[in-house]
């Protein structure tokens, strides 16, 4: 079992917990909007969810040294005060190594919602296949001239893409929902397995400290 059992336990509750956060705050400021600007919805989210989960990310690896401090000072329960004191200064390093890890540690630059307005596509779609079918219809109605066919063609499926842009809102939004948790999925993910990676870096570093003292 790890020395830093507890710590590896801790990092992933208050992982899942934050994410969770950063959810409810995206969803109750942007998608529980009822603006249907949803190409503006949408670049602020592309705008704000990354700079979110950045900020939360650098919280979340303080926390984490803590634990990492406290779990390492009651490891050393019984210790002379003087390894004690070796421990705190050799800690100090071990933080500044493996925040400059997690800064090097590249998050996902894509951004979070990949099309501004999804009613834009359903539009586009209901337009071509309105088109398709009108077109077709016309074709078993011989009596239809060409000029007239064209203009019901025109007429038709310009409206179903009308019609589909107005009335998709609820669809659209709950698309853009939808790339937002697939977004903050994916870093919890990233989260995670980096902060998994940063306290087993952390344990190398002190069972090899306990080794060089010869005490534990």
């Amino acid at each position: 079992m790890s020395q830093f059992e507890n710590t590896k336990i801790a990092a992933r509750d208050i992982t899942v917990r934050v994410f969770k956060e950063i959810h409810d705050e995206i969803r109750r400021d942007y998608l529980a909007s009822s603006s249907d600007n949803l190409a503006r919805i949408s670049k602020s989210i592309n705008r704000v969810v990354p700079s979110v989960v950045a900020s939360k990310r650098s919280l979340l690896l303080d926390s984490i040294l803590n634990c990492l401090a406290k779990e390492g000072v009651k490891n050393l329960e019984g210790a002379e005060n003087r390894i004690i004191n070796d421990f705190y200064s050799q800690n100090r390093d071990w933080e500044r190594r493996l925040r400059d890890e997690l800064q090097s540690f590249e998050s996902s630059s894509e951004n979070v919602i990949p099309i501004p307005d999804p009613r834009f596509l359903y539009s586009a779609v209901a337009f071509l296949v309105l088109l398709f079918v009108t077109a077709w219809f016309g074709k078993e109605v011989p009596n239809l001239g060409f000029p007239v066919l064209q203009f019901l063609v025109l007429i038709f499926a310009t409206g179903a893409s009308v019609l589909t842009y107005q009335n998709s809102i609820p669809l659209a939004m709950k698309q853009i929902e939808e790339h937002v948790m697939q977004y903050l999925r994916k870093a919890q993910t990233q989260t995670e397995q980096e902060l998994q990676r940063i306290i087993n870096r952390y344990e190398k570093y002190f069972i090899e400290f306990k080794q060089s003292k010869r005490t534990y």
